[in-house]
């Protein structure tokens, strides 16, 4: 898929919901009802079920709305805080990453939360192989170039600011690397 999966509670409580609904009926049918066998209205009840099902997936969107209004949540997007990590690149937030563990490790957070996630998922090796990646002069530290490079790499366009603000905070000993 070309689009960005966005993960929420809605399907798997959707079809979590369903597929309980249906398999208990199926047990009934197998268990209760005819024991070991399934009679021709039994297949047809299922048979409607799964239409069931293709109705509520048709209508997914109208009946989540529903629900959320039903248990009086609100879905609230958050803003974007970095400006200028928008577009381009594979690291916007929400994450650009395909569905999986990176979007889940990275959807929400800050770039300097998230900037290590990306880091190491782009780079094949070991914890020493990634940073020598990113350490371009070799010193052993990564400086204010190199932080503006990996900032590049993950899509964004990092003003001084930023820089400055990202360094800041992952500078433990305020030595400027």
């Amino acid at each position: 898929s070309k689009d960005v999966l966005e993960l929420t509670w809605w399907p798997l409580a959707r079809d979590c919901s369903y597929y309980t609904l249906a398999l208990s009926v199926l047990a009934i049918f197998f268990r209760v009802s005819s024991p070991n066998e399934i009679e021709w209205w039994e297949a047809l009840v299922l048979f409607l079920l799964y239409l069931g099902y293709v109705t509520l997936m048709r209508n997914s969107e109208d009946l989540r709305k529903w629900v959320e209004g039903f248990l009086g949540t609100e879905v609230v997007r958050l803003e974007e805080k970095e400006e200028d990590c928008k577009g381009g690149g594979g690291f916007e937030k929400p994450s650009t990453f395909r569905a999986g563990v990176l979007t889940l490790l990275t959807q929400n957070g800050e770039v300097t939360d998230t900037m290590g996630v990306h880091a190491v998922s782009q780079v094949k090796g070991n914890c020493k192989a990634t940073f020598m990646e990113f350490d371009a002069n070799r010193s052993g530290f990564i400086e204010r170039e190199e932080l503006s490079a990996l900032l590049t790499t993950m899509g964004c366009t990092p003003s001084a600011a930023t820089i400055d603000d990202v360094l800041s905070k992952i500078d433990s000993d305020k030595d400027g690397k």
